[in-house]
């Protein structure tokens, strides 16, 4: 196997164990954490994550192409609760949990809080990568 493609599996492979770790905690948030602000916001801020490190795993997409699609995924999500759809209604418990039930403009925030500080945290890591 050749380095890059080791260096590139040892990779995704950090953000599977991330990706799992977020679900965790994500679920933890979602039982156990009554305070609103945290069940909604870091909640939200944590949840582009998750999608970032899933994708990231998944596909070995970019930085920047992984940060682009997770927001677009939140965005989207949240602004299928604005539409307030019929189709939602019939969707797993699981699923209208994970979706929200209605839009707010802070969950915005919170995501691009998110991105924001997905970019700061791997800039800072790119830097300080030890070069061969």
């Amino acid at each position: 196997m050749g380095s890059s493609v080791w260096n590139d599996w040892q990779q995704r492979k950090v953000y599977a164990i991330m990706a799992f770790l977020l679900f965790f905690v994500e679920v933890g948030i979602a039982v156990y954490v009554t305070y609103y602000w945290i069940r909604s916001f870091v909640g939200d801020i944590l949840a582009v994550w998750f999608v970032y490190c899933g994708l990231r795993f998944l596909f070995g997409w970019s930085i920047r192409n992984s940060i682009i699609c997770a927001l677009c995924i939140a965005f989207g999500l949240e602004f299928l609760q604005l539409l307030k759809l019929d189709i939602l209604k019939d969707l797993p418990l699981v699923l209208k949990i994970a979706m929200g039930s209605q839009f707010d403009y802070w969950d915005l925030v919170a995501y691009s809080i998110g991105g924001l500080s997905i970019v700061l945290i791997e800039t800072i890591m790119k830097r300080n990568e030890p070069s061969i």
